[in-house]
């Protein structure tokens, strides 16, 4: 084999070798982190939709139940717990009781679900936008049960989703 050519692939195969070393530092490096976290509580309660949608729906079940303590105070007052009147009202205690449960408990399913869904999308969108390859979701009492804070996005993520919310 020519000394040339000999030289040559060693100088390429050195070359290729300190350009992928280079490569592999800077994506493991900690000035490009394409691993962090958020932390999922914060996020989720601090979303101006989440405040939204409380502020909106707590209303409504308030109002409910101001209405259903009304009833239920109404038939305490009655004389007669065996009247027609007295059975009506337990039975419309029974009925609003039910429908009042049923509220707080779609509010509670609806919210939760809305807003992760809304939130998965705007995390999606920041994450290819600042070409983040994983960000993992923490409150402290799961998965991750710890990460240094230099690799927590939560405010980051949190100013981004709620700017896109209000641009809706």
């Amino acid at each position: 084999m020519n000394k040339h050519k000999y030289l040559s692939i060693i100088n390429s195969i050195l070359l290729m070798s300190l350009f992928v070393g280079v490569a592999i530092y800077y994506v493991n490096s900690d000035h490009n982190p394409k691993t962090l976290y958020v932390n999922n509580s914060k996020l989720f309660s601090e979303f101006n939709m989440t405040k939204d949608i409380k502020s909106i729906e707590e209303k409504k079940i308030k109002a409910k139940g101001k209405y259903l303590d009304s009833i239920y105070n109404a038939y305490q007052i009655s004389a007669d717990k065996e009247s027609e009147t007295s059975k009506k009202l337990q039975n419309k205690i029974a009925l609003l009781n039910k429908e009042f449960q049923d509220l707080q408990n779609n509010y509670t399913n609806n919210l939760t679900q809305k807003v992760w869904l809304r939130l998965n999308t705007y995390i999606d969108d920041y994450c290819k936008l600042h070409e983040i390859k994983i960000v993992f979701g923490t409150n402290g009492n799961g998965n991750i049960m710890f990460a240094d804070e230099t690799y927590e996005i939560t405010n980051q993520i949190l100013k981004y989703c709620n700017e896109k919310y209000e641009d809706n």
